[in-house]
């Protein structure tokens, strides 16, 4: 940020406002107001976001434009998969959506990579705003709470099932109500609450819970069998989704409050990386009003990178072998209002972690492009949804042409790999379900001992980068 654009601005102030006060005038108050609203106008200006990367190449049939040296194609049409509002992967990697009314699995007949139609496996009369498979069960954030579905397996045709009876977590299910649900790298549950889902103390059932009190949005974590409420973070505004580094580490992409836009009070949309227990400044309920704390307070966490003006989305960590080695760990979000979806390639410092965000995917012309939700897919490439507010539906695909053996040695990744053991400490994506589908019957089956001995060494990772597909 670079300060001497305010120079003009102070000067004005400094020269004008005291000579009035000396000459006994009342300082203008619409003097003021153009100071603040030029200042503010300037600083934005000076805020670098969305820049960097390896530049980007236009796909005029999509109307849109992708970094240079990936692909973009559509893979599910609006009519298949009209107005997406989350999206996530069984354990075979097949995508299931939800949309206004239900829930659906997509359906590649011929095996093409293009999907013709889609099967109704839920009735959802809000949809739903978060999805988590998890074996044969299917999570669904949606009417009033978290609520679990048996899952058919693929190829069955079973009556659509209906959410019925109470809650595992009773949520209020809003557009700043509970969101996004993922198992992470524990076996616990996380369930993502926006600052209109009502959390608060009574979702703090353990005496171990992180936090506690609860104020605004939060992160909540319960066991896989719905018990022991925890809170986990809290103090956002309306985070839509969030996801695990390979270390286990979580990060969130939270909104701001358009209406303060240019206000001296305005938090531009940014990202966390997540601290356990912590408060992350948002402190009000509800989307008209805003009460921040700056994380320059010694009890706020610090945000990793500001992103400017939007509506964040959907969020994921590459943990894959089909894109550059930039890309392995880095973070990508989604950006609704503006159709963005930005990359950060994450670097570690000091007790955390910095990143300056890159357009990876972004719309050209008049084409509506309202991104919701990004997935990482087997061999992988990713899934981009797109829908919302009943907005032109969607799923895209993105994969690296840059190099040709780069999909297929990615695709192919278990054979680079001499042995089960190798095979499950390097496995892709280890927290998504067709990830664990994977590598957790051969832990299983391996037991505890060729673990432990690779802890021992001290040094596991060597076994990680030997192996890993360049």
């Amino acid at each position: 940020m670079d300060f001497d654009l305010l120079k003009p601005f102070l000067n004005f102030w400094r020269c004008g406002q005291p000579r009035r006060r000396a000459a006994g005038v009342r300082p203008d108050p619409f003097a003021s107001l153009i100071f603040a609203a030029s200042a503010l106008l300037a600083l934005s200006a000076s805020v670098s976001f969305g820049q960097g990367g390896p530049g980007l190449q236009a796909v005029p049939a999509l109307g849109l434009r992708v970094a240079s040296g990936f692909t973009v194609r559509m893979v599910a049409n609006e009519v298949v998969a009209p107005d997406v509002y989350c999206m996530t992967l069984d354990g075979q990697g097949t995508p299931i959506f939800s949309t206004r009314g239900s829930i659906q699995r997509l359906v590649d007949a011929n095996k093409d990579g293009i999907y013709e139609s889609a099967q109704t496996i839920a009735l959802v009369p809000s949809g739903a705003m978060g999805l988590l498979v998890d074996g044969s069960t299917l999570w669904v954030s949606a009417a009033d709470g978290v609520f679990r579905l048996a899952l058919p397996p693929p190829g069955a045709n079973p009556s659509p099932a209906r959410i019925s009876g109470d809650p595992v977590v009773p949520l209020k299910f809003s557009e700043h109500g509970v969101h996004a649900i993922r198992k992470g790298p524990d076996g616990f549950i996380y369930i993502l609450a926006g600052n209109d889902a009502q959390a608060g103390g009574q979702h703090i059932t353990t005496k171990s819970s992180p936090a506690n009190y609860v104020e605004a949005g939060a992160l909540l974590r319960i066991k896989p069998d719905g018990t022991g409420v925890e809170v986990h973070a809290h103090g956002f505004r309306n985070p839509y989704d969030f996801d695990f580094n390979s270390h286990g580490e979580i990060f969130t992409y939270d909104s701001d409050c358009e209406r303060d836009f240019h206000l001296p009070w305005y938090s531009a949309t940014r990202v966390y990386h997540v601290e356990i227990g912590g408060h992350h400044g948002w402190r009000l309920e509800g989307y008209t009003r805003s009460w921040n704390r700056p994380d320059y307070y010694c009890d706020t966490t610090d945000v990793l990178s500001y992103l400017g003006r939007g509506s964040p989305t959907g969020v994921a960590c590459y943990q894959h072998f089909q894109f550059p080695d930039r890309y392995f760990d880095g973070l990508f979000v989604l950006d609704w209002t503006f159709g963005q979806v930005l990359f950060l390639p994450l670097e570690p410092t000091e007790s955390s972690y910095k990143g300056a965000s890159e357009v990876f995917v972004e719309p050209i012309g008049a084409n509506g492009f309202a991104p919701t939700d990004i997935v990482v897919t087997p061999d992988g490439g990713v899934l981009i949804s797109a829908g919302g507010r009943r907005t032109r539906g969607g799923i895209y695909r993105v994969d690296y042409a840059g190099e040709k053996n780069r999909i297929v040695n990615a695709a192919n990744w278990r054979t680079h790999h001499p042995s089960d053991l190798a095979r499950v400490l390097n496995a892709p994506q280890p927290f998504d379900s067709w990830s664990r589908a994977y590598w957790e019957p051969l832990a299983q089956a391996l037991g505890a001992s060729p673990f432990d001995e690779a802890a021992a060494e001290n040094n596991p990772v060597q076994i990680l980068d030997e192996h890993r597909i360049r």
